[in-house]
């Protein structure tokens, strides 16, 4: 899940320190709360990190560390990079080196990397229910609520494919009404009478009527 924490204040390469407190071992641990665990595997270290603006194209060389890791993690790692570079303005796409060479693919459980990854991947994703045809899908990130022992509260986004529509607010909306697929471990953040909620989008803005809909 996405988490924002203090780290030292630095001029350059913020991207660069922002990875360096994601990994195991590192001094982002003693940051995170209760039940939170750092992804990238101990001892990974960026070489360097080269960010093209024309491309919007962040490459990220990493050392040989960075391939020690188990696959069933595969996946939560690229995720885990995307979403944290492509919170910086200036990122859009990551490209993942090792040892001064291009990933085409990743080393474990062999993830293709022939296109530089984007949030269009998605996050933690899932299949709407009823959703088996991949063609017709489209994604809509989503977040709800879970909570660690100790009482830290934090929104988990999911990424969810359902069927294909133009109107996309009015049916992340409808998403949200209708909660997460496994609510013993995450809380939704609306009732599903939200789902009747008016949405308007025009000009970039999206307007959600919730008048007479009871959301809690």
């Amino acid at each position: 899940v996405p988490l924002a924490v203090k780290i030292p204040y630095q001029t350059a390469d913020f991207a660069k320190t922002t990875l360096r407190y994601m990994v195991k071992g590192g001094p982002g641990e003693d940051l995170l709360p209760s039940g939170f665990e750092a992804l990238l595997p101990e001892g990974t270290e960026v070489l360097s990190m080269d960010i093209d603006t024309s491309t919007r194209t962040a490459t990220i060389d990493f050392n040989q560390a960075f391939t020690q890791y188990a696959k069933e993690d595969e996946r939560r790692i690229l995720e885990a990079i995307t979403w944290a570079m492509t919170s910086f303005d200036s990122i859009d796409h990551v490209q993942l080196w090792v040892e001064g060479r291009a990933l085409k693919e990743m080393p474990v459980a062999r993830t293709p990397l022939t296109q530089p990854l984007s949030r269009k991947m998605g996050i933690n994703v899932e299949l709407s229910e009823g959703m088996n045809h991949f063609g017709r899908a489209m994604p809509v990130t989503l977040y709800f609520m879970n909570q660690t022992a100790d009482d830290f509260s934090y929104y988990v986004p999911v990424t969810r494919l359902i069927e294909r529509t133009d109107d996309v607010a009015a049916a992340a909306v409808a998403e949200l009404a209708k909660g997460p697929s496994n609510p013993n471990k995450l809380s939704g953040v609306l009732f599903p009478d939200a789902a009747k909620a008016e949405v308007q989008t025009t000009g970039g803005k999206v307007v959600v009527d919730f008048d007479g809909v009871d959301l809690f």
